[in-house]
């Protein structure tokens, strides 16, 4: 035995054992392919993992990384896969993976390659296989796959990391790509590094590269795009003929010549991955597609319908504005709508090279595929007399492409639906409305019951009388200071649910306010929260929210209410994204903290000495959405406000007065009571604010029948198998986004409430397909709000909501 082999003893569930000779630097994937050759549970287990003590051995790793002792072993178990639908249109004589990635260096894959060939050479022959040089092909071809896509990663790594901080390539980036395209010369079998049409032509006297000098002047061609694809979408740039042209020119002088004819010819050839226009749509993934915008008709980067919908905007908002604000307030405010619109529209998460690098990948292997599968019909149709196979031109692959009507070899059944779009249009049976005439909601019921909602959608439909406002005096109970704040801001009468609330809040009584969405419910806090800071100039206050832009909007209220009583005082929001420095600020000297449950339990009470000035002081605690606070998270909540009161009333000698807002509990006195541990607490839920009518509207999605084959335990299911008819229910998610496109389209303002992250990006996803269908001037004007945000766009996201928005998936 060689210095460098090590003998390790496998052994299997059942019982089966072997111990075989093998180079320490070797890695399991290399473990697991000699054992297919030589360990019969190995060769009858199509799929089966390594572990090593308990733990999973991963495919990566070498040998030397486990510390193996001689009476150590290696336990083979064998697992299942779920077999996954093939798609119809792929070739079946070849298979491209997805790029694999090795942790051993190339210095250790150059001296294993040499020992590992001769234990192969010698294993294969004793185990009688009659194949064996095939065997011995294939091995091969499988140990050199993992290190030539190293050296690709390396080389892909080093053209991105040249010009990264240019939007063009530079003298070096360009030699870089030159160098590796020029290794780009074959369509080859990303397995066996065979050419394929070797394989094809079935001519075994043959051993070099058939690939015709077009075919290789379209691979290199494509290496050239793909690679610039990827560095412009490193910066989130847009490719451009312009940018295409500038790189053509400057990898002139490095020899790769590249044409205006040969990318034309790839946009034929391959529709799906490159695509050439002056209005390309947005892929459906990053990467999916290299789009061309050819920017000679529009200036800029961006498309001109892009632009002309933001000038138009600005313009709207201009002539909409102009009679209701200054001009020092226009200019701001419009300032301040450019740069959230603008911010909208090109921010975007910044693109690591490494996922670069995996995209520009993935491309490539789809390229070789459409490419192989459009020569091989090109190859079929060219026949000689005996029956052979000729190659084809370059003409023959643009001919086969205009009779196959830009088809695709494989993915396209998927792409549709990921899409949305084929979906969207056949599980209605209804033809879409493309009408743009604005409708009132009473008129659009009506419409949607002619429309797609001509299968009994509608089962119930409740209309809700309009309600006037009961407005009541402001309370002599507030000072002169408040009253005219209140002026200042517009509100010179409350609602007669605002004046009670405020009045019970003031003299040191539990108040929980139940009234409907947009009723006024923040003044019934506000108003005698800032009358107490006001009156004492050591009272505190403490706000909690659910959520961080309900923090975000009271913070707003509260700086216009406190510049209209010209009172100085500091407040703050204190939450997962406050920096250490403002939290030390706040401790020191807020007399107003916005924070939510959470941080009240992992950040205040552990350390509530260094919030005693606060917690020594605090007059009122304000808990708004209190019908949120239900289930565990209500039950967490509830534990920690006793916690609260607990420390306020024996180690800090403070009794404060809770105030609780809702809009949706059926028993908001006992929840609230319930919630904060209360006695006593006043109900206040004569709601004297104004209420257009509502309609409610209850839409069941329609049944539809479907014809499926009948599974068999025994046997697969095939073409031949009975029939059953089954009913089932169209998918909520696509009647939702029918209803919510059909009233974007006739001018209602929308909000449509989504669960989870997904399900609103799904909603807002399809909701823009079938407006692209039927009025492509609305796609721009939904987008969707949900949780997971970075700060900053959230922010711009609000910004952006308050001036042009006028549908909302959130």
């Amino acid at each position: 035995m060689a210095k460098n082999e090590k003998e390790i003893q496998i052994r299997t569930l059942s019982g089966e054992s072997t111990t075989i000779s093998i180079p320490s630097n070797c890695s399991i994937q290399d473990l697991k392919l000699l054992l297919k050759l030589i360990f019969t549970p190995a060769k009858t287990s199509p799929n089966f993992h390594l572990f090593f003590k308990g733990t999973k051995m991963s495919l990566g790793c070498s040998l030397s990384s486990y510390s193996i002792e001689n009476n150590d072993f290696i336990v083979l178990v064998p697992f299942t896969k779920k077999d996954k639908s093939q798609n119809h249109f792929q070739p079946m004589c070849v298979r491209y993976d997805t790029v694999s990635s090795s942790s051993s260096s190339s210095i250790a894959a150059d001296s294993t390659y040499s020992d590992l060939m001769q234990d192969l050479s010698s294993l294969v022959d004793r185990s009688g296989n009659q194949n064996s040089e095939d065997v011995l092909e294939n091995v091969v071809s499988h140990l050199e796959t993992p290190e030539k896509d190293e050296k690709w990663n390396r080389l892909l790594r080093d053209v991105f990391n040249c010009s990264k901080e240019s939007s063009d390539f530079d003298e070096k980036g360009c030699e870089k790509i030159a160098q590796f395209t020029d290794s780009v010369n074959c369509l080859s079998d990303s397995k066996t590094g065979k050419c394929l049409l070797l394989k094809s032509l079935g001519n075994k006297k043959e051993k070099s590269c058939q690939c015709p000098i077009w075919l290789k002047r379209l691979l290199k061609v494509f290496s050239f795009l793909n690679i610039f694809s990827g560095f412009l979408q490193m910066q989130n740039l847009v490719i451009t003929w312009d940018r295409v042209k500038g790189a053509m020119r400057n990898l002139g002088a490095f020899g790769l010549e590249v044409g205006v004819e040969d990318v034309k010819h790839l946009s034929v050839i391959c529709p799906k991955i490159l695509r050439i226009g002056n209005n390309v749509s947005e892929p459906i993934k990053l990467g999916d597609v290299i789009d061309i915008l050819d920017s000679s008709a529009n200036a800029g980067d961006q498309p001109a319908s892009a632009k002309n919908i933001r000038t138009g905007m600005v313009k709207k908002y201009v002539e909409g504005s102009f009679y209701c604000l200054s001009s020092n307030t226009l200019l701001m405010s419009l300032f301040t709508f450019v740069l959230a619109f603008h911010l909208c529209v090109t921010v975007r998460k910044q693109v690591s090279i490494s996922t670069v690098v995996n995209i520009v990948r993935k491309r490539e292997i789809a390229f070789k595929q459409t490419l192989w599968w459009v020569v091989e019909i090109s190859m079929g149709k060219r026949k000689s007399g005996n029956g052979m196979r000729k190659l084809p031109s370059l003409e023959d692959l643009l001919v086969v492409m205009k009779d196959t009507d830009t088809a695709t070899p494989f993915g396209e059944s998927k792409r549709a639906r990921t899409n949305g779009s084929a979906d969207l249009t056949s599980q209605s049976g209804q033809t879409r409305c493309r009408d743009m005439k604005p409708l009132s909601p009473e008129e659009m019921v009506e419409h949607l019951r002619k429309g797609i909602g001509s299968r009994q959608q509608i089962v119930h439909l409740k209309e809700i009388g309009a309600r006037i406002a009961i407005p009541v005096d402001i309370p002599n109970e507030l000072s002169k200071l408040t009253t005219t704040a209140l002026k200042k801001i517009g509100i010179s009468r409350l609602y007669s649910h605002q004046a009670e609330s405020i009045q019970a809040s003031l003299s040191g009584k539990n108040v929980v306010v139940a009234t409907m969405t947009s009723s006024g419910k923040s003044l019934c806090y506000n108003v005698p929260v800032l009358e107490s800071l006001s009156q004492n100039s050591m009272s505190c206050a403490l706000y909690l929210f659910p959520t961080k832009a309900l923090a975000q909007d009271q913070i707003r209220a509260l700086s216009v209410m406190a510049e209209g009583m010209n009172m100085s005082f500091n407040f703050g929001v204190y939450d997962g994204d406050t920096s250490q420095e403002k939290r030390k600020w706040l401790r020191d000297n807020a007399r107003l903290l916005i924070t939510n449950p959470d941080m009240l339990h992992m950040s205040v009470l552990p350390f509530h000495t260094q919030f005693q000035r606060i917690l020594s002081n605090l007059r009122f605690v304000v808990i708004d959405e209190a019908h949120t606070y239900k289930g565990a998270f209500g039950c967490h909540t509830a534990l920690v406000l006793r916690r609260l009161r607990r420390l306020c009333s024996h180690v800090y000698g403070s009794d404060p007065s809770f105030i609780f807002c809702t809009a949706t509990s059926a028993n908001p006195r006992e929840h609230a009571m319930e919630l904060a541990g209360l006695s006593t607490l006043d109900l206040i839920q004569n709601d004297g604010s104004p209420s257009g009518p509502k309609f409610f509207a209850l839409w069941n999605p329609p049944i539809y029948w479907k014809a499926v084959s009948k599974a068999s335990s025994e046997t697969n299911t095939s073409k031949n198998a009975d029939k059953e008819i089954i009913s089932r229910r169209s998918s909520p998610v696509l009647e939702l986004s029918s209803l919510f496109a059909e009233m974007i389209q006739h001018g209602l303002r929308c909000i449509a409430f989504c669960k989870t992250r997904k399900l609103c990006e799904l909603v807002l996803l399809y909701t823009r397909e079938i407006l692209k269908e039927t009025a492509p001037l609305l796609v721009d004007s939904i987008c969707s709000y949900r949780a997971g945000y970075t700060a900053q766009v959230g922010i711009i996201l609000v910004a952006f909501s308050y001036i042009t928005l006028r549908n909302l998936a959130a």
